[in-house]
């Protein structure tokens, strides 16, 4: 999110908060499989972003793929980001819009 801000996107996190005390539960506001960060920028095409944030062997399940090719088929950048993909560049080229 801190490289992202600093690129000057806004940027949306859909984390899950928990609610009802000691007997609670973990929710999120968002459809299950939504990704976790949701990302404006007027000044760098493409302008709006979608990311899943995966740990390195971390699965996607078929819920964030309908998302994600979703937000795909209606003109949303989205992808799948891992560790390797910020050691390799490939983050800062996304928000670079490289």
């Amino acid at each position: 999110m801190g490289r992202a801000k600093r690129r000057g996107w806004t940027v949306a996190h859909v984390g899950k908060g928990f609610v009802g005390g000691s007997g609670g539960q973990f929710v999120t506001p968002m459809p299950a499989g939504w990704p976790d960060l949701f990302l404006l920028n007027r000044d760098v095409a493409p302008y709006r972003m979608a990311l899943e944030l995966k740990r390195e062997l971390g699965v996607v399940d078929e819920k964030q793929w309908f998302w994600i090719e979703l937000m795909k088929d209606c003109g949303i950048a989205a992808h799948i980001i891992r560790p390797s993909d910020i050691r390799s560049g490939f983050v800062n080229r996304l928000l670079e819009g490289r």
